[in-house]
């Protein structure tokens, strides 16, 4: 239970980093433990993930006057140890076998997903233009969010095209299922503060939408049985003064999880 909260708690802290905040939060559920996990100051974190053991995680991150890079620490732990990987390289995600997928900044080549062990070393590129990446259970695949002209793809495996959208939609995040056999996703569409719906695809490119139009940072995580999928959104707070300014008013920043047949349930509001 505490790795699931601890990674949920991954998620929400991208709230953060993306800038969101609720004045007056309500009280974080007393079922749910934070722990800290950094300590260097000036800190702005972009993603975090576990490595098999449950215990190390990985996250990039910039710090103070320092340009940016790939970090662990581990649970209980007030130390860090650098990767020394390049400035600006984003940390997507953590095999089974201990290899991380990683995203090299390089905007003439829309970013180039990349390789290295959890140990540390030299990344080894594998494909450019690619905004988003998860491994399959067995560490032996990836799925990934590819930039192509006019739009964007999904691929599981890489080359295998499951969802494809035209601009100005886009995919967020992907997440492969427990099982291998399902790709979770956002399809975000054109609108002020990201408009998007929670989808996922099986291996024959069957395709549905689990969840209604949402807004926020997106990031989305399977639950440990495969049963539901977790999201981070927010929804349009009704106000007759903000639309009569035409403004658009936020309700509060919340982790939920959605099931396969569609029911959606909040998980943390903080």
């Amino acid at each position: 239970m505490f790795r699931m909260v601890l990674g949920i708690a991954a998620l929400a802290t991208l709230m953060f980093a993306l800038g969101w905040f609720w004045p007056g939060r309500r009280p974080v559920d007393p079922g749910f433990e934070f722990r800290r996990l950094t300590y260097q100051p000036g800190a702005s974190v972009g993603g975090a993930r576990f490595a098999p053991d449950g215990q190390t995680i990985v996250y990039d991150g910039r710090f103070g006057s320092n340009p940016g890079g790939v970090f662990t620490t581990r649970v209980g732990s007030h130390e860090f140890r650098s990767l020394d990987l390049p400035p600006g390289t984003q940390v997507l995600a953590v095999s089974s076998t201990g290899e991380l997928a990683i995203r090299l900044a390089d905007p003439a080549r829309g970013g180039v997903l990349a390789q290295v062990p959890l140990a540390g070393g030299a990344p080894r590129p594998l494909i450019e233009g690619v905004a988003y990446a998860d491994w399959s259970p067995d560490g032996k695949d990836l799925a990934i969010v590819r930039l192509i002209p006019g739009g964007s793809r999904v691929e599981y495996p890489i080359g295998t095209v499951l969802a494809e959208v035209k601009r100005p939609s886009r995919f967020g995040r992907v997440a492969v299922s427990p099982t291998g056999d399902r790709v979770a996703f956002v399809e975000i569409f054109p609108g002020p503060n990201n408009p998007g719906r929670v989808a996922v695809v099986d291996r024959t490119g069957s395709k549905r939408f689990l969840t209604g139009e949402w807004l926020g940072g997106w990031g989305v995580a399977w639950s440990e049985d495969g049963s539901e999928v977790y999201f981070f959104g927010t929804n349009r707070a009704p106000s007759a003064a903000a639309a009569t300014r035409g403004e658009m008013v936020l309700g509060p920043p919340a982790i939920r999880a959605v099931d396969m047949a569609g029911n959606e349930r909040l998980v943390l509001k903080a």
